[in-house]
């Protein structure tokens, strides 16, 4: 039904998207001046945001989605299908969102033609004696508003973390307190501990907060991205000024067999010393994983089983901490 009389005076459509079931933010509020369902090939024209906090995976308003994946998406231009609407099979259990898996998704216009199809005239009204005056009803004494507590003292439960500005909002309740986690923690390492590298794959996994942990064993397709690739960050939090490096790559360095990576691309890779280009399996002793690639060096360290000079190899300095992360859409399935 979608058409030109859904225009505003402005000549443009007046857009929302709403995730019903995420966490914090959940509505994307724009313009445009293109029908996303009558056309033809991908792009949006006249797109003006209008409250539209979610920028990631190059949203740019609705267009025709020309793969199989959905009717429409938002990512403009590119063969991905996230702000999916209309979609024909599930992406990792779930529906791509702003970057993110949602379990539910709305679309709304906001359209001249509802109100000019359901306004109508009021009657006016028959000449009538005027009605005896009543004595007012007293008003009912105003209740005192119960207290409500703060979000800083709700426990969020797993797979969400705190807002933020939580300090600052009142609920009782994970809609209004907790987001979900975006990035899932593969591995911590803490000097001087050591092990032998094997035991990094599944090494107290259920204390992810712990000051040396291993979950690299669960590394799979299902945390790469619609592009194909894995999102990783290393981040050595001892370090002082830059300490994280975030990129995306579409091996798996756990389950290689030989050095190598494929298909780099630097998201904030500050660092590029010592051969830096990714992770890949350390065909050596001394660590699980490294970033010298395809160099026998095993800087950016992860996964170390002897200290080197009493630390960690990091960015071409020794450090003291080390840890890596996977951005992953798995981790939102699981928790909307």
């Amino acid at each position: 039904s979608l058409s030109d009389a859904d225009k505003g005076m402005d000549g443009k459509f007046h857009f929302k998207i709403v995730w019903p079931q995420r966490s914090g933010q959940n509505v994307q509020e724009w313009k445009q001046s293109s029908n996303p369902v009558t056309a033809v090939s991908q792009g949006v024209e006249g797109y003006e945001a209008v409250s539209a906090p979610f920028t990631a995976e190059f949203w740019g308003g609705l267009e025709k989605h020309t793969g199989s994946k959905s009717l429409l998406d938002g990512s403009v231009s590119k063969p991905h299908w996230w702000y999916a609407i209309g979609l024909v099979e599930l992406y990792n259990n779930g529906i791509p969102g702003p970057g993110t898996i949602e379990s539910q998704v709305e679309l709304w216009v906001r359209t001249p033609r509802l109100t000019a199809a359901t306004t109508t005239p009021a009657p006016t009204p028959a000449a009538q004696a005027p009605e005896p005056t009543a004595a007012p009803t007293p008003a009912p004494p105003v209740p005192t508003p119960a207290t409500t507590a703060m979000c800083s003292s709700f426990t969020c439960p797993s797979g969400t973390v705190a807002r933020p500005d939580a300090d600052e909002l009142q609920g009782s309740d994970s809609e209004k307190c907790c987001e979900i986690k975006e990035w899932r923690p593969l591995l911590r390492q803490t000097a001087p501990f050591v092990q032998p590298r094997d035991q990094w794959l599944d090494y107290d996994r259920s204390h992810p907060d712990a000051d040396n942990f291993g979950d690299l064993a669960s590394l799979s397709d299902a945390d790469k991205g619609m592009d194909g690739k894995f999102h990783f960050k290393i981040v050595w939090p001892q370090r002082s000024g830059q300490n994280v490096q975030e990129w995306k790559q579409s091996s798996n360095p756990v389950t290689a067999v030989s050095q190598g990576v494929e298909g780099y691309e630097a998201v904030s890779a500050p660092f590029t010393a010592e051969f830096w280009g990714g992770l890949e399996k350390h065909t050596g002793s001394k660590s699980l994983l490294d970033g010298s690639v395809s160099k026998p060096h095993w800087w950016y360290a992860i996964g170390l089983v002897e200290l080197y000079n009493n630390g960690i190899p990091g960015p071409g300095t020794i450090e003291s901490q080390v840890e890596l992360w996977v951005r992953t859409p798995r981790l939102t399935a699981a928790t909307s």
